[in-house]
């Protein structure tokens, strides 16, 4: 790795679908505002954003009241660069509070799922958010087919939860918090170490995989791979899901994508990390 790491917050995570009566979102462009260099039409029942600039953004007009965590869903196309998905946070009396980052996408065309939680923060209390998307490219070029907000999710299920899921590393620790988040510690002085999960995930049962790098210290990287195995417990190859990211990212990844090693049948995450001390990350695995 190129940059240091020393403290790795990741919170691996499997959240459970919208609720059966989601709100859709209107994407008629008189209920949308935008950056002044934005143009807002409306095409087959989608919404387009364009502009001649290196970023744009847009949000709906309507103020939603936040009640439990929520999730939300969009369906678009990009044709380059990055969708940025935010909240930005009202008191009662429609103050503004804060901006949280919500997701980010790099995939072309695809949906993006994002949950809507509380700002972490005891003087922030936000009451109602609306929603903003950014898009970072040059000539940037969004559609959106459709937008989803739906009712409370369930609690998240975490998909390494114990110590047993984790083969034991002479320079890393492994902490365990009651929200699903596990957290790495680096131990010693040595710039870089990792730690492989014990857990293996079958191929056809675990085909896609979201990763999503919500918050990383500065002066820091994350590197992320998938680790193939046969039947027999035989490693063959890795894949790099994450290589050496410095910001927030989102990386969607499906196997049929890529050209797995022959004999494979199951795969293992494996974390890099090394640095100062106090250096954390967030990361969610959908």
């Amino acid at each position: 790795m190129k940059k240091q790491l020393s403290a790795l917050i990741i919170t691996l995570l499997s959240y459970a679908q919208l609720a059966a009566e989601p709100i859709e979102v209107s994407l008629a462009p008189q209920h949308w505002e935008s950056s002044q260099s934005t143009v807002l039409n409306s095409k087959a029942e989608a919404l387009t954003a364009k502009s001649m600039n290196n970023s744009i953004w847009l949000s709906p007009l309507e103020k939603l009241n936040f009640e439990n965590e929520t999730m939300g869903e969009i369906h678009y196309s990009l044709r380059s660069g990055n969708l940025v998905i935010q909240a930005n946070w009202f008191d009662a009396a429609g103050n503004y509070l804060k901006t949280t980052d919500l997701n980010r996408s790099t995939a072309e065309t695809g949906i993006s799922k994002f949950v809507i939680a509380k700002p972490h923060s005891d003087e922030i209390a936000g009451t109602y958010y609306r929603l903003k998307f950014w898009v970072e490219a040059d000539m940037p070029n969004l559609k959106i087919k459709n937008l989803k907000i739906g009712s409370k999710t369930q609690q998240p299920k975490s998909l390494l939860n114990k110590s047993q899921d984790f083969e034991t590393s002479a320079g890393i620790e492994v902490f365990f918090h009651s929200d699903g988040t596990l957290q790495l510690n680096l131990t010693n002085s040595d710039r870089v170490q990792s730690i492989l999960s014990a857990k293996k995930f079958d191929i056809e049962t675990h085909q896609e995989l979201n990763f999503h790098l919500d918050a990383i210290t500065a002066s820091s990287a994350c590197s992320i791979q998938l680790l193939f195995w046969d039947n027999a417990g035989t490693y063959l190859n890795h894949l790099d899901v994450l290589k050496d990211a410095t910001t927030s990212e989102s990386v969607h990844t499906k196997l049929d994508d890529y050209q797995l090693p022959q004999g494979a049948q199951s795969y293992s995450i494996k974390f890099w990390l090394g640095g100062n001390s106090g250096t954390s990350a967030q990361i969610r695995v959908e």
